[in-house]
């Protein structure tokens, strides 16, 4: 990995909920931080899984929602909180829940992030965006901010593929609000892997069909979901494993993208 001039923004998505997006956004963020990048996460769900999953002191007041709450322009600085693994954090809090609205009815809702990310472009080398799940405005804003897209799909989910699937429609229809950026690329990622199970075999032939062939596969462990408990990423208890390596070539895809032509 090599540092940029300008931020690189990495949003993790799929429309279908509970495919691994927050573990895999935390552990890219770990991930490009110990590479020596500057990495600045981004936590867009009400619920705060990735706030919680990075270890956030939680010393800020202000939340990602007084951030891209229109007419409000909190200070960014206000904002940002530490994490026990290093990196800077725009936290999420449960009254983000309303921003669906407020960016809904706002002029140019849609590019709110894409805007308020601008005059920091500069700051930090990339951003990594957790977002809600389905397609709300939130997400929609941050698929307008995003150089690159990776989707985790859930190796025991069946519906996963399909969230992928309308997540790449829904993409290029952002073309028009990306003023003049091309359409990002689309990394997936399957999560929650084991060749030995039928539908997780069964969901990578449907990927490589879609012509969306994963970059990576991270096991299905239970050491994983235990970090996440322990409030602290994977790849950073356990470096040298088989999941960290995955989630480092994750990392180094989404790093280096070239643009997906429509």
């Amino acid at each position: 990995m090599s540092n940029k001039e300008a931020m690189h923004t990495v949003v993790v998505a799929n429309r279908k909920g509970g495919t691994g997006k927050t573990t895999t956004a935390a552990n890219l963020a770990a991930v490009y931080h110990a590479s020596g990048l500057r990495v600045l996460a981004i936590d867009l769900d009400s619920q705060q899984n990735l706030t919680w999953q990075l270890g956030a002191s939680m010393d800020s007041l202000l939340t990602t929602y007084e951030l891209l709450e229109p007419g409000v322009d909190a200070p960014l600085e206000q904002v940002l909180c530490a994490t026990a693994v290093g990196v800077d954090l725009l936290p999420a809090g449960e009254e983000l829940s309303k921003l669906e609205i407020a960016l809904a009815l706002a002029v140019a809702g849609q590019q709110r992030l894409a805007q308020v990310l601008a005059p920091f472009s500069d700051r930090w080398d990339v951003a990594v965006v957790d977002t809600p799940p389905g397609l709300g405005v939130v997400t929609i804003a941050s698929l307008v901010a995003a150089d690159v897209v990776v989707s985790p799909v859930s190796a025991e989910d069946v519906g996963a593929a399909q969230g992928l699937a309308r997540l790449l429609q829904s993409i290029d229809l952002t073309g028009p609000l990306r003023n003049g950026r091309p359409i990002p690329q689309v990394v997936p990622v399957l999560t929650r892997w084991d060749e030995r199970r039928k539908v997780a075999n069964s969901l990578d032939a449907t990927l490589e069909a879609m012509g969306q062939t994963p970059v990576a596969r991270i096991p299905s462990l239970a050491a994983i979901h235990q970090s996440t408990l322990n409030r602290m990423p994977f790849a950073v208890l356990s470096p040298d494993s088989v999941a960290a390596a995955q989630y480092r070539a994750v990392a180094d895809v989404a790093i280096t993208p070239g643009a997906r032509h429509v």
